[in-house]
């Protein structure tokens, strides 16, 4: 008889809208730098502030640019953070059993936790017509609560419910 593998792997994406001070931010500084540029031909001192510019507009650029990647495989839910297209943070991994609550965020299962001070990773895309979700999870390092807010997919949200059933409210 051959063995049967029930390996569970779901993988969902969020990016993370632009806010509006950083668009701004980045307008400011690639105007500046090119007016600083142009006027770094009659005032040398101004071509330094002018690669300052740059540099701020090209931070702006890069940081403002984020994604969220959640991996949930076998019981354990990995995020990481991608930024500027081209580097991966872990920011945190969860077990199934270190859930305490997840509910859609706002919502009767999660409002004992809501202004709370306890760590909060913020992992949603802050679009105004996105359902996200609030999960309040005990850290194994620290043995405190702790909550991730974030889009999880119809599926994902089957699996978590599969497994923990009483935790997990729709």
């Amino acid at each position: 008889m051959l063995p049967i593998y029930n390996d569970v792997y779901i993988e969902d994406v969020t990016h993370r809208k632009t806010t509006v001070l950083a668009k701004a931010t980045y307008v400011v500084s690639v105007v500046m730098a090119v007016l600083l540029f142009i006027l770094g031909f009659v005032d040398r001192g101004a071509f330094f502030v002018c690669f300052l510019f740059a540099g701020l507009a090209f931070f702006c650029k890069w940081s403002g640019d984020r994604d969220y990647e959640i991996n949930y495989t076998n019981g354990t839910l990995d995020v990481d953070a991608i930024m500027g297209k081209s580097r991966r943070k872990s920011i945190i991994s969860i077990e199934v059993e270190d859930i305490v609550v997840m509910a859609p965020s706002k919502t009767d299962p999660v409002k004992p936790y809501i202004g709370r001070s306890m760590v909060t990773h913020d992992c949603i895309s802050h679009e105004p017509e996105v359902k996200y979700y609030c999960m309040i999870y005990k850290n194994k390092d620290t043995k405190r609560e702790e909550k991730l807010l974030f889009e999880p997919s119809e599926q994902l949200i089957d699996e978590l419910k599969r497994r923990a059933p009483g935790r997990i409210h729709q």
